[in-house]
C-alpha cells in the first residue's frame, strides 16, 4: 500500500473512532451512565485530536500507538456489550471499527520498521 493510502486509512480509522465514541458517549450521557458517557468523550477528543495531529505537529509515536491500542480494545468491549444487551446490528460497526484500528496500526507499525531499516 502506498504511503499517501496507508495516512488515508490511518485517517479514516481515526475518524470512524471518533464518530462512533460520540455517538455512543451521547447515547450513555442520555442513559444516566454519566462516567462511561464522559470517557468516550475524552476518547473524542483524542481521536479528533489525532487528525490534527497529521497537518500540523508531530507528536510522540508511542502515543499513536497508544491511541490505536485503547480504540481497538474499547471498541470490542462495546460490541460485546451491544451482543449482550441483544442489539441486531451496532456491534458490527464497532467491530469494524476495531478491525480499521487494527489494520492502521499493523500499517504504521510496518512503516516504523521500513523507516528504520533504511536509516540504518
Amino acid at each position: 500500500m502506498k504511503s499517501k493510502n496507508k495516512k488515508k486509512f490511518t485517517r479514516i480509522a481515526f475518524i470512524l473512532n471518533g464518530f462512533l465514541f460520540l455517538m455512543n458517549g451521547i447515547v450513555l450521557i442520555n442513559d444516566n451512565q454519566l462516567v462511561f458517557g464522559l470517557l468516550h468523550l475524552v476518547a473524542v477528543i483524542f481521536n479528533f485530536g489525532m487528525l490534527y495531529n497529521f497537518k500540523n505537529f508531530k507528536v510522540n509515536e508511542s502515543f499513536d500507538y497508544i491511541i490505536f491500542v485503547l480504540n481497538i480494545i474499547i471498541c470490542i468491549i462495546v460490541a460485546i456489550q451491544y451482543i449482550e444487551a441483544g442489539k441486531s446490528y451496532i456491534q458490527y460497526a464497532w467491530f469494524i471499527a476495531a478491525l480499521f484500528s487494527t489494520i492502521a496500526l499493523i500499517l504504521k507499525i510496518k512503516k516504523r520498521k521500513i523507516v528504520s531499516n533504511s536509516s540504518i
